[in-house]
């Protein structure tokens, strides 16, 4: 029976994990996301092109087929034809978020399209709706003309072109004599995913009230998951949206304002500058603070977090001075996602060389375990990278030709990595003294419980606050309802879609929705590591490997 139990599950794994793409498969090449100016584009156009896609009796549900724009060109955009329950959709080919071929997705019997690369989600039978993060822009969809038993789409070609990584949202159009701050509308403080995913989704849903964002960072809300994974240090190259985006959907946005205040009674935020926003509804999306080590040295020039664009800038000139007669060395603390993935990418550098230091037996253990993330560890060494697992520091040393910078890490026993730098990827705290100091009580670990809803239990909330991302503790309801936390740029912009649901559901009347979605994380480890679930390896009973671990080709 045991055996039989286990046969069961893997097969459930097996399954779950071609739908979701939790895994580590080949290497994929990314695309660019769209750098095209925001416009309004229409769900179909008028066709001036007709296509042929088959003939209809050998359609079936489930089926997906790409149509080329030019059959006769190497390189032409690609319409992707899909039949769910009886109908036949034509919609653009390609995810939003980073260009993967939609037909290699998985499509399920509701029409829900699962992106393979980062698990993004969008709706076939709702004009290629988004579902799921990390997708910013809809898919297009094309008019599907079924004559003499054929299959045609007809599309406008050069909408065809535009509109590769989806239609982008259409203005915000309120009613005539409405004015934005007639009435509090919708605060959000963060500019990270979390922000801004929420006032993408919100303006979705045709919230006519005003919506204002505040961040603390100089810069608009950009793709975090770039610092670590590339070191790109130009915010306009990695922002979500650029300022016409933000001005033609009507969001107030305050960019480089700290919040010092938040007035749960009177329903009010304060900022630094001494102003003051009335809000109806608030969301809280302030993400983590990264932990910093309390050890002597701890103060030297040299020693680096990664959080933001000025982070990326001080860690990417320390890696660019390198030469053949100026070599570099930089230590690498922590041994999860963040070290791995900046190990990845300054492990490719010319005359950089890499050690990490951990205090697990190895990389990633905690979330993948033992056996996978000796596997991950054996792929980083053989692009040299040096490994000092079990570790513990006892101090930050200075260097020898500058007292003032760091130049080593002591580990206790004795051991010295000398280097010109040091990151620390050691984890972050939730970022919730704002609501400490309003009167939220908070757990142990920082974070804010929340209901299925995503609002804030603590009855001083009123129902009216919501938190998203990194602080929120939420009922995990895929499984039995535990409190989880999850610190993924993934995971903020889903609970941010989701409360943007709520507060438009709330606005119309309508009920709320609980959140359902499984977190899926993704993460550049010289292969791509694709996972889902919110378990963590001391939980398990086993590990069960279908696959190559010597070659990072497999799922588990």
């Amino acid at each position: 029976m045991a055996e039989e139990n286990i046969r069961w599950a893997f097969k459930f794994a097996n399954d779950f994990i071609r739908a979701r793409q939790f895994a580590l498969f080949k290497s994929t090449r990314h695309l660019k996301p769209s750098s095209a100016p925001f416009s309004s584009t229409p769900s179909i156009s008028a066709p001036n092109m007709r296509l042929e896609a088959g003939k209809l009796s050998e359609w079936q549900d489930g089926m997906m087929k790409e149509i080329a724009l030019d059959p006769n060109a190497e390189k032409t955009p690609k319409i992707l034809v899909s039949q769910v329950m009886g109908k036949i959709y034509a919609t653009s080919s390609k995810c939003t978020h980073y260009g993967a071929p939609l037909i290699k997705g998985v499509l399920a019997s509701d029409g829900c399209l699962t992106c393979p690369w980062h698990g993004a989600k969008f709706s076939i039978c709702k004009d290629g709706d988004i579902e799921d993060a990390p997708g910013l822009n809809a898919l297009q969809s094309f008019k599907v003309v079924i004559e003499d038993g054929g299959v045609f789409v007809e599309a406008d070609p050069e909408l065809v072109k535009a509109t590769q990584f989806g239609r982008t949202p259409v203005k915000c159009i309120k009613p005539s004599g409405q004015k934005a701050n007639d009435q509090p509308g919708v605060v959000v403080i963060g500019g990270g995913s979390g922000g801004h995913y929420f006032v993408e989704e919100i303006r979705r849903l045709n919230y006519n009230g005003s919506v204002t964002l505040i961040s603390q960072e100089p810069n608009l809300p950009i793709d975090r998951t770039k610092l670590s994974k590339a070191l790109i240090t130009d915010s306009k190259k990695i922002a979500f949206r650029d300022d016409a985006f933000y001005r033609d959907t009507e969001i107030d946005m305050h960019i480089g304002k700290t919040v010092s205040k938040i007035d749960l009674k009177n329903q009010s935020v304060s900022l630094s500058d001494g102003s003051t926003i009335k809000y109806s509804k608030l969301v809280v999306a302030t993400g983590g603070t990264p932990r910093t080590l309390p050890l002597d040295g701890a103060n030297l020039e040299g020693i680096s977090v990664l959080r933001a664009i000025p982070d990326a800038q001080k860690i990417q000139s320390l890696i660019s001075d390198a030469s053949p007669d100026n070599k570099k060395t930089i230590a690498l603390i922590g041994s999860s996602f963040i070290s791995m993935e900046l190990a990845i990418f300054a492990a490719k550098k010319e005359n950089v060389q890499v050690h990490v230091i951990g205090m697990d037996k190895a990389p990633l253990a905690k979330i993948l375990g033992d056996k996978i993330g000796n596997a991950i560890k054996k792929s980083h060494e053989k692009n040299g990278v040096v490994f000092h697992l079990e570790a513990n520091l006892e101090k930050f040393l200075p260097s020898d030709s500058n007292p003032s910078r760091v130049g080593g890490v002591a580990l206790k026993g004795g051991e010295v990595v000398k280097c010109d730098g040091v990151i620390l990827a050691v984890g972050v705290k939730p970022n919730t003294d704002l609501l400490k100091e309003a009167g939220i009580n908070l757990e142990q670990d920082g974070s804010v419980i929340v209901d299925e809803y995503l609002r804030i239990k603590d009855s001083k909330a009123q129902n009216t606050v919501y938190a998203v991302g990194d602080i929120a503790k939420y009922p995990d309801l895929l499984t039995d309802g535990a409190l989880v936390r999850i610190e993924h740029w993934n995971v903020a912009g889903n609970h941010a879609r989701a409360a943007a649901k709520n507060i438009a559901h709330e606005q119309k009347s309508e009920p709320l929705m609980a959140f359902t979605k499984p977190a899926i994380f993704w993460s550049a480890q010289g292969e791509q590591l694709r996972y889902v679930g919110t378990g963590k390896s001391s939980q398990w009973q086993d590990v069960i490997i279908d696959g190559n671990l010597d070659e990072l080709n497999f799922v588990a």
